[in-house]
């Protein structure tokens, strides 16, 4: 995905590199990969070391919710580049 986001990037790089919808997906990804990073480092030990039917430690929640909510705006962002 990356390889192909890039050649669409350089096909049209001066009008998506003022485009506020492209800006803001661009800082969304960047959260999505350090929300991935915090989980790896601090969440999944905890993850790994439950019991069956045990619940989820509150970071792996927090984790969750939060990649969920940042991987849906960055799909609204993708959609709406062509709008603005």
């Amino acid at each position: 995905m990356a390889m192909t986001g890039a050649v669409l990037f350089s096909a049209e790089a001066s009008h998506l590199a003022v485009n506020r919808a492209f800006q803001l997906k661009v800082v969304l990804v960047a959260a999505g990969l350090a929300n991935i990073a915090i989980y790896e480092f601090w969440a999944r030990r905890a993850v790994e070391r439950l019991q069956p039917g045990a619940p989820m430690p509150p970071g792996a929640k927090i984790a969750g919710a939060c990649s969920l909510g940042i991987w849906v705006a960055v799909a609204a962002c993708g959609r709406s580049i062509a709008y603005f």
